[in-house]
């Protein structure tokens, strides 16, 4: 079985670039390579020649080739400098003098125009990139020179842009509340075709984020999902083309590279490109997914590629990772299995990001008493350092009132507001639900990628008799940051907790399960806890009118620092 909290499933979304060194390195990297036209040359002193854009950072040179490779020179290999295609090179060495000979004459630096400065500034696609730019130039520019003022308001009004975290979106610069409006229009189209995929409506999806790309088409949930769909209808050059983009907003997004990885082994016959991929993620963060995919890409690899010496890191990685997550990397290859990881969207979540800062996990609970008793399980309370509680009116801390060491069962309590009566809900009267019930599953699954709002699922109950620790199945989705959540039944009343699912596999669906109403009763007793008893049951509710009766007693928690 697998435990539903977010323990080691709430990955820092961020790799934000909030490093400002990371973030122009990067964006440097993206230069235009219409520039390529009118190319710099940078001779090496073993007289080797690089031709491409360039530009001075520090004491390294950074070049964007006609092949769109970026690549950082170190200044002490640098011979010369030729700035343009007609240009005289630039020594970077001072001249030596031999004994007994006339002293040759050094050329003189050649100056890039403002003109120049301003085209080659005005063709990046990252504000930060342009900072570079014009930074390089007002450095190098004369104090006398009659285009400095007009340099340095150019800087200042870059700088600005970048500080403002200015897009170029469609050919145009974007930023401030025109920026934070579409941002929030993509993310929302692109969240809702998120769930839309993980909440198996597939075929709803794409139409959502294509809209999305054509609001922003260098989008990187967009692309991302999209070269996921594109993977499931087995179309890996659509799939790919997607990824690259994607890749190129999110250079970290260890999801993408696994699963472009596995077109280039699977469809591409590509297989160092696709293993070195794979294990590049693994390098930026290992999980048993990117560890299956690595140790497949490898067996399904020639002798000669497999065997190769410049395969040796990724195959020594793909045998300490089996290991670690238990694969027999000795299986055929056609036993070994791909795992396709979905991406998790995360542009512009500005108040997702605010509300899970800190956090370790997250769970589900609800509220049983108005004066802010919580039922929840004890993997999500149980050795959280702090514990965070988000209701329907807002945030508040919690203290743990009691951990079960029978049951995955815990009682924690937040204090009303003077005069305040919290919002709460029923236990059943009966002990269990009866097999084929209706239920309808609150909580707050996957916060990390989804944010704080509460999700609603429906089924049936699959069984009412289950041994072992949870004792009811139902085949509603639960997911990750659902444990402790609420089962409820056709009467609005608590039937069961979610406590954990059943494990799945690509051929197998996952099933919710519950610790059942009677059990958290007897729970609640052994602690002195007594509780309002449900009321007479009444007519069946719809599934409209549970989710406004029990939502503002379902909770979200946040274990946190």
């Amino acid at each position: 079985m697998t435990r539903l909290c977010q323990k080691e499933q709430n990955r820092v979304l961020g790799n934000r670039m909030n490093n400002r060194l990371l973030l122009l390195a990067f964006t440097v990297g993206l230069l235009g390579i219409g520039l390529i036209a009118h190319a710099d040359t940078v001779t090496l002193k073993d007289g080797t020649k690089v031709e491409g854009v360039v530009i001075k950072q520090g004491d390294n040179y950074w070049v964007k080739t006609a092949d769109g490779e970026s690549r950082q020179i170190p200044g002490d290999k640098v011979a010369s400098i030729a700035k343009g295609s007609t240009a005289k090179p630039v020594d970077t060495e001072k001249p030596t003098t031999p004994a007994n000979t006339t002293p040759s004459v050094t050329p003189a630096p050649v100056e890039v125009s403002f003109a120049q400065t301003k085209r080659k500034a005005d063709l990046v696609d990252t504000a930060a990139a342009a900072v570079a730019i014009w930074q390089s130039y007002v450095d190098s520019a004369k104090a006398d020179s009659p285009d400095a003022a007009s340099a340095k308001t150019e800087l200042e009004k870059w700088k600005k842009l970048a500080d403002e975290g200015a897009q170029k979106i469609n050919g145009k610069w974007v930023s401030g509340d025109e920026r934070q409006k579409l941002s929030k229009q993509v993310m929302k189209l692109c969240t809702e075709a998120f769930e839309d995929i993980v909440q198996d409506r597939l075929l709803q999806a794409p139409a959502k984020l294509q809209e999305a790309l054509k609001l922003n088409p260098n989008c990187y949930s967009a692309n991302a999902l999209l070269g996921y769909m594109s993977m499931l209808q087995h179309n890996a050059d659509d799939a790919i083309r997607y990824f690259d983009i994607a890749l190129k907003a999110q250079p970290k997004a260890i999801g993408v590279m696994a699963d472009e990885g596995i077109l280039l082994v699977q469809d591409k016959k590509q297989y160092e490109r696709g293993i070195m991929l794979i294990y590049k993620a693994a390098l930026l963060e290992d999980d048993g997914g990117i560890a299956q995919d690595l140790i497949t890409a490898i067996s399904r690899a020639p002798d000669a590629v497999r065997n190769s010496a410049r395969m040796k890191p990724a195959v020594d990685a793909a045998l300490l990772l089996a290991g670690k997550y238990r694969i027999n990397p000795n299986l055929p290859s056609e036993k070994q299995k791909w795992v396709m990881l979905t991406p998790v969207p995360f542009e512009g979540a500005e108040e997702r990001d605010k509300q899970m800062t800190g956090v370790i996990w997250n769970g589900s609970g609800f509220i049983v008493s108005a004066d802010g008793l919580i039922l929840t399980n004890r993997h999500v309370a149980a050795d959280a350092p702090k514990l965070k509680v988000i209701t329907s009116t807002g945030e508040r801390m919690a203290k743990v009132i009691k951990i079960d060491d029978d049951q995955d069962l815990a009682l924690i309590k937040i204090e009303p507001k003077p005069g305040e009566k919290l919002p709460f809900i029923h236990l059943t009267k009966n002990d269990g639900p009866a097999d084929g019930a209706d239920i309808v599953v609150m909580g707050y699954p996957m916060a990390g990628m989804l944010g704080v709002n509460i999700k609603i699922t429906r089924g049936i109950v699959s069984s009412a008799s289950a041994r072992g620790e949870c004792d009811v199945l139902v085949d509603a989705k639960v997911n990750p940051g659902n444990s402790g959540g609420p089962m409820i039944d056709r009467f609005g009343n608590v039937a069961a907790i979610v406590a954990m699912k059943s494990r799945t596999s690509d051929f197998e669906d996952s099933y919710g399960m519950g610790i059942s109403a009677g059990r958290i009763r007897k729970f609640l007793l052994k602690n002195k806890v007594d509780l309002d008893a449900a009321g007479a049951n009444a007519d069946a509710m719809s599934a409209e009118e549970i989710a406004a009766k029990v939502k503002p007693a379902a909770v979200c928690i946040l274990a946190i620092h």
